[in-house]
């Protein structure tokens, strides 16, 4: 009788340990945000035929090729880029996210001569993984710790010179920022009613890139700030009719035109800053037509761009250790509302074929740029 006893205290014993260590798994703790390849080349579609203009597509003839997967700093995927064929030739690219917390769409463009001039030789030809920081900044290597590393190495050397530090790079984000659960523009995206009917026209101004290191340019590693002003002052002379100087007050010549907005701007080996940039070029629009003033923002929200560029105002925009070199300057010459905050913008770099239209979203871009635009 007492060995049955036993024999059934053991029993219980040994039901009730099975029974406090059965885990308790909740569904948020097993919830995947990654969005696989399918549906990721589906967005892309349904967002190219949303925006069929902006492509220059005539029909729906065209073909996807996803040339990379791209990475965060959390060594996770965080978007996908395809090329855009047509019959006839490369046209464009789309970048879509990885991750249903962030923006759906992260970049798109166009390529107006058969040629990936953006991304696409780099990730053709990449030997490492290839990281995805936000805005126009991919960086091939073998970790992203090492990717990290070079990023805070660069913020350094931009604080170490006395004059390109303003006090305002402890804002600087590095990598790109998601939501907490699923980004409501996934739904959005697949709603027609939603995206692809233009409540809120995009705004594109006429802005003509200019290259930082074409025939003449006396400083060309060094001038994307003074390229990035050339590309405004034309703006401003050419279209809208203003009486400031463009090339055409410097024998027709964009390096002549560089290379007095260098001086203007108090450039020099390492480059422009924002503080420089802003006054250097308010000058020089003075100089027949007085009353210009300059807005400068080091933590710029959308709007800081928005209200420019729908007054016809271009915005001269760095770009802050995202790309090759501590900062770069380029013109944000659009906004679009349709899907999500983009912008576009004309790049003084990239080589002498980059002249088609980069869109980016604003998401990818928050903490890591400063803006200066210009009115009267």
């Amino acid at each position: 009788m007492k060995s049955n006893i036993s024999l059934l205290v053991k029993i219980l014993l040994g039901c009730a340990l099975l029974l406090f260590n059965v885990p308790n798994v909740k569904a948020e703790e097993v919830q995947s945000f990654e969005v696989d390849k399918f549906e990721a080349e589906n967005v892309a579609k349904k967002f190219i035929e949303y925006k069929m203009e902006v492509f220059k597509l005539q029909d729906k003839n065209y073909e996807l090729k996803l040339l990379s997967e791209l990475y965060g700093l959390d060594d996770k995927m965080n978007s996908y880029y395809f090329q855009i064929y047509t019959k006839d030739a490369l046209v464009g690219y789309v970048m879509i996210a990885a991750d249903y917390r962030f923006d759906p769409i992260f970049e798109y463009g166009i390529f107006e001569n058969n040629y990936d001039y953006y991304y696409g030789k780099e990730l053709a030809n990449k030997t490492q993984k290839a990281y995805y920081l936000g805005g126009q900044g991919v960086k091939i290597s073998d970790s992203a710790s090492s990717v990290e590393k070079e990023i805070y190495n660069k913020i350094q050397n931009i604080a170490n010179s006395t004059s390109k530090n303003n006090g305002s790079l402890s804002n600087i984000s590095i990598g790109i920022q998601h939501e907490k659960d699923t980004n409501p523009l996934w739904n959005d995206i697949h709603d027609s009613s939603k995206v692809g009917v233009q409540s809120v026209p995009p705004v594109t101004l006429n802005v003509t890139r200019v290259w930082q290191r074409q025939s003449g340019v006396t400083h060309p590693d060094s001038s994307c700030g003074p390229a990035a002003g050339a590309m405004i002052a034309n703006y401003y002379k050419d279209i809208k009719g203003y009486k400031v100087r463009g090339k055409g007050s410097y024998s027709n010549s964009n390096a002549n035109l560089i290379n007095h907005l260098y001086f203007e701007m108090n450039s020099y080996a390492l480059g422009t800053n924002s503080y420089s940039l802003a006054n250097g070029f308010q000058v020089h629009l003075n100089h027949d037509m007085t009353g210009w003033k300059y807005t400068r923002t080091t933590d710029p929200g959308y709007s800081n761009v928005t209200a420019p560029i729908r007054d016809g105002h271009p915005v001269a925009t760095v770009w802050l250790a995202l790309g090759d070199e501590d900062y770069h300057w380029r013109v944000i010459n659009g906004i679009d509302t349709d899907g999500g905050q983009y912008l576009s913008y004309k790049d003084s770099d990239g080589g002498s074929d980059n002249t088609g239209a980069h869109w980016v979203s604003w998401s990818t871009m928050v903490g890591k740029v400063h803006t200066v635009s210009f009115s009267r």
